[in-house]
This record gives C-alpha cells, sequence and structure tokens, in this order.
C-alpha cells in the first residue's frame, strides 16, 4: 500500500487549549487544599456552531463547593478547530488590570501567548481577591466551633 501521509503529520507536542485550562483547575484546587475548584465548561450557542466552520467555546469558573457551589467566571475563550487564534475575554477589572481599559477581545496567536496572559489573569489582584473571599467564607461555614457555640 503507498503511503502518502507525511511522517510529521501528529505533533505529540501540541495541546488543546482547554487541556491547558484543566490542568490549571487541577492545580487550583490542589493549592488550596480542595476548599477551590475550577471548572472548565464548554458552552454551546446553537447559533454559533455549524458543521462547516464550528467554534469552540469554554468558561472557565472558580467555584466554592462549601458556599453551595458558588461560581465566578474569571473569563471565556474560543477557537476554531485550529486551535489558535484564541479569542479570550474577562470581566471588566480584570481587563482593566490588565492595560484593557477598553475591555476588548484578546487575540492570541500561539500557545506561549496564551499561557502567558493566563498567568496574567491568575496574577491579578482581582482574581486573588476573589479565591481570598471564597476561602474566607468556605472556612467560616466549615468552622467547628460555630457549630459547637450555636448547637
Amino acid at each position: 500500500m503507498l503511503d502518502l501521509w507525511p511522517t510529521d503529520i501528529i505533533n505529540p507536542r501540541l495541546r488543546a487549549p482547554i487541556t491547558i485550562l484543566k490542568e490549571q483547575a487541577i492545580l487550583l484546587q490542589q493549592k488550596t487544599n480542595g476548599v477551590i475548584h475550577a471548572q472548565v465548561k464548554r458552552l454551546k450557542p446553537e447559533s454559533q456552531l455549524n458543521k462547516e466552520n464550528g467554534i469552540f467555546f469554554y468558561e472557565f469558573q472558580v467555584i466554592a463547593p462549601s458556599l453551595q457551589d458558588y461560581q465566578y467566571r474569571l473569563f471565556t475563550i474560543s477557537h476554531e478547530i485550529e486551535l489558535y487564534p484564541i479569542t479570550l475575554e474577562t470581566d471588566k477589572i480584570i481587563a482593566r488590570e490588565l492595560g484593557n481599559d477598553n475591555n476588548d477581545p484578546i487575540i492570541l496567536k500561539s500557545e506561549p501567548d496564551y499561557i502567558e496572559r493566563l498567568r496574567k489573569i491568575f496574577c491579578t489582584k482581582k482574581t486573588k481577591k476573589i479565591i481570598n473571599a471564597m476561602i474566607a467564607q468556605s472556612v467560616e461555614i466549615e468552622d467547628p466551633v460555630e457549630t459547637i457555640l450555636t448547637g
């Protein structure tokens, strides 16, 4: 049989953007000793998906399970099948911290650009403030001293 496929057709180092997000979700849960979780949700807006040119939409949420699964969406991403470029959108406070005063969608053309932008989002004051507030309230709810005093 004649093989016409190139030998380098598969790139084992290529990772999908969602894979990188899922890795970060695991790391956040580990760093917070399980108090805070993160979730990557695939969004399926019917009007945006079609068979010719499907666009993948995801949102990255931080979650406090002990606060009745309170969720805060840090950002959303979207991309076509080729993975890059990625369009990333954050809330306006995070956008301002990153120098994006108009909160315009950010276009990331490569995996290194994407990883660097994620690092910046995770390091913003707003992100840290949200996570610390979630932790503080989760610990308050789980505090056994309160149960003893009120029980």
